[in-house]
């Protein structure tokens, strides 16, 4: 039997981690929950599975994956190499853990199936899971980031820095996909370029997620480095933005008169600056700097 298990699944890089189940919890399409300590019995050693395909084995607990049980959850941690798991993961197709299990002792408590004792057999990653907390969270703490952007998708965004006639570029919402999905580390960086780094994805200082409008950029490291109090300092100013620094010679683009069209982006880094001119991009918002808006009066 499977049952998908129970609360915030976070990704950091190429590691994944959340709980199979939480217990307590009922799922949300069948009356039945967990016991705590249900998990009596563990196959050893314990598989993480794409879809419970028992083909497709992504991680186990003999090579990247622990298993740690405590009183609230069945908690999971397991290191994804890059391929088709961690590509589906970053592109929010696979939403939750799920566990497969056999029941060895449990109850009816007024309708509601209680699992005392289990037999914990696998982990799979899953599209939708039974229970509504563990949802795939793919927002990588940017709620909690110091810095927070947003590079839009499919708008005009002035850039000069192409060359070719290029006056600028737009981003079609699978341009980063690539990016994404690589393990290559990618670097958040200052005015003073790659002398002056602000976060990294591989540390996860630097949240890189695909929204709906566009990549989602955020910077959740320390700001008592010189680079980041700069960039405190210029929002206290005036706007500041994060755009994509691109490797062209890699990228596919398309040059439509002026502007290069990117349907697949290298991503070298993302340039944290402040500007005077948007040119399309949308200012950042960092934390503990009040956005003011002022009106001008002309006397």
């Amino acid at each position: 039997m499977e049952i998908a298990g129970a609360v915030e699944f976070r990704v950091s890089g190429r590691v994944i981690s959340g709980a199979g189940v939480r217990y307590g919890e009922v799922a949300s399409d069948r009356r039945e929950r967990f016991s705590a300590g249900a998990f009596v019995e563990v196959a050893d050693p314990l598989a993480l599975r794409l879809q419970h395909d028992p083909l497709i084995e992504v991680a186990s607990t003999r090579d990247r994956m622990v298993v740690m049980d405590n009183p609230a959850a069945l908690e999971v941690r397991a290191e994804l190499l890059p391929g088709a798991a961690l590509d589906l993961v970053r592109r929010r197709r696979l939403t939750g853990f799920s566990v497969e299990f056999g029941s060895l002792t449990e109850r009816e408590v007024g309708g509601l199936r209680v699992i005392d004792r289990a037999y914990l057999g696998g982990i799979g990653l899953v599209d939708i899971p039974s229970y509504a907390g563990s949802r795939l969270e793919l927002r990588q703490r940017l709620s909690e980031a110091w810095f927070v952007a947003e590079v839009p998708f499919e708008r005009r965004l002035e850039c000069t820095c192409q060359g070719g006639g290029c006056t600028s570029v737009r981003f079609t919402p699978e341009a980063f996909d690539e990016a994404l999905a690589s393990d290559r580390d990618i670097l958040a960086v200052g005015g003073q370029g790659f002398a002056s780094v602000l976060g990294s994805t591989r540390r996860g200082t630097l949240i890189l997620e695909e929204g709906e409008a566009g990549l989602r950029v955020g910077l959740d490291g320390p700001t008592d480095s010189a680079a980041a109090r700069q960039v405190v300092e210029s929002a206290r100013a005036g706007p500041v933005y994060a755009r994509p620094i691109i490797d062209a010679a890699t990228s596919v683009f398309e040059d439509l008169d002026t502007v290069r069209v990117f349907s697949s982006v290298a991503l070298r880094g993302m340039l944290i600056k402040a500007t005077p001119h948007d040119r399309g991009h949308q200012a950042a918002t960092v934390r503990g700097v009040e956005q003011r808006r002022r009106r001008r009066i002309w006397l």
